[in-house]
């Protein structure tokens, strides 16, 4: 895809991406869960990453997160696992996951 495709594509992405209410955060959550797992399925991937947010977030602050990161449905995990597992496609070298201001000073 030429440069100038692939920018226009980046926005109409991170357009649907805020219109459909992903986050980054949610994103993030996804990219650590198939890099820690090597997994793409996605109906393997729905374990996952409730898996993981659930040992993320215990008590009551599941709920919380699980609201400010649109993921308090099954339907609502699925579909931030199948953007992130297209965008990974179209765009193999972003990533959602923040590095710490220590790795950069470090690095």
């Amino acid at each position: 895809m030429e440069k100038e495709g692939r920018v226009r594509h980046f926005a109409a992405t991170q357009n649907i991406m805020y219109k459909n209410n992903l986050t980054e955060g949610s994103m993030a959550l996804v990219e650590y869960v198939v890099n820690r797992t090597g997994e793409t399925d996605p109906d393997i991937l729905i374990d996952l990453v409730c898996e993981e947010l659930m040992d993320r977030y215990q008590n009551d602050t599941l709920e919380y997160h699980l609201s400010q990161m649109h993921l308090e449905t099954t339907n609502e995990v699925k579909r931030t696992i199948c953007c992130y597992l297209i965008s990974r496609k179209i765009f193999p070298e972003k990533s959602y996951i923040r590095k710490s201001k220590f790795v950069e000073c470090v690095a």
